[in-house]
């Protein structure tokens, strides 16, 4: 029997194809509602159809079947359970996030403001007692330097920039995070064919030594979910060695963005991969501000992102 009906007892079609059925019983005031049975090939779209019945919607992936599948369910049928916040997973995947967050602010805030000439190769983001610091580095003959700065502060993590002429030389424990990053990009493993973005932890908050890197493969389009294709790299303390690689999931796994005008709702991912969320599981609700429901082998989950402030 597919993982799906017996995780959720969901009426799912053959892979590479959904059939909604099923009504989402908890609709909230001037929602939209879908059409349903409706069958789509080549990916699963994460939003509500027009407002023309009377459902909600959840999109599914399905890695057991190496595709795309999935159907919704009602809400009072799909007893999973509730990941806490207290859990390694809900930790990582948090750090992750903000850690991602913080980048990708950092970088619209620094990448008009440097120069072409000034050789930066990338970024490297770290937590501070006081907030973010975002270093734009250059590789020179005596090692990384920062050319660019980006510090978040305060509780309102107000931004700072700052070029730095001459550039700044980088620590020992920085530069080891930069080569931790280099090594992780040669590391195999099922990937998407588009640009990947990067996380770098220390290892100890998994009790390990070196460092954990997250290759995180990025959406390309508003709206887009990429839900497979990621990957965990443990390297050793001075970077220069892979220790472990762990993929996330199967392969490359993209959900295209919802037509115009809908709303996403949730998203579900059937995996056996594992028993129980992945970091990037967590990483991936928080990102798209939407709950997650992941049957993991068989046992099913629930991400559910704190409400937005």
């Amino acid at each position: 029997m597919d993982a799906r009906k017996r995780a959720f007892g969901l009426p799912c079609g053959p892979c590479g194809s959904v059939v909604r059925t099923a009504p989402w019983t908890r609709r909230p005031p001037g929602a939209r509602r879908s059409l349903a049975p409706v069958h789509l090939r080549h990916g699963i779209p994460d939003h509500l159809l027009p407002r023309a019945a009377n459902r909600f919607l959840l999109a599914c992936s399905c890695e057991a079947c190496g595709g795309s599948s999935g159907g919704a369910r009602s809400n009072d049928d799909v007893n999973a359970r509730l990941l806490p916040h207290s859990d390694p997973a809900w930790r990582l995947g948090r750090e992750i996030w903000e850690n991602d967050l913080v980048s990708a602010r950092a970088t619209d805030l620094a990448v008009p403001h440097i120069p072409r000439d000034a050789g930066a190769r990338g970024w490297l983001t770290t937590r501070e007692a006081e907030g973010w610091r975002v270093d734009f580095y250059s590789l020179g003959p005596t090692g990384p330097t920062s050319v660019f700065r980006v510090t978040f502060a305060g509780p309102e993590l107000r931004a700072d920039t700052r070029a730095l002429d001459p550039p700044e030389p980088l620590s020992a424990d920085r530069a080891a995070m930069i080569r931790a990053v280099q090594t992780a990009q040669r590391a195999s493993f099922p990937r998407c064919d588009r640009k990947y973005n990067y996380v770098t932890l220390p290892a100890s908050m998994v009790g390990r030594e070196g460092w954990l890197v997250y290759l995180l493969a990025a959406h390309q389009e508003n709206g887009e979910v990429v839900l497979g294709g990621h990957a965990r790299v443990l390297v050793s303390a001075d970077g220069g060695r892979i220790i472990e690689t762990t993929p996330l999931s199967k392969g490359c796994m993209v959900e295209p963005p919802p037509p115009p005008g809908a709303r996403p709702v949730a998203m579900m991912l059937v995996t056996p991969m594992t028993d129980r969320p992945f970091e990037t599981h967590v990483f991936l609700s928080l990102l798209h501000g939407r709950p997650l429901y992941l049957s993991a082998r068989g046992t099913p989950w629930k991400i559910e992102p704190p409400p937005a402030k």
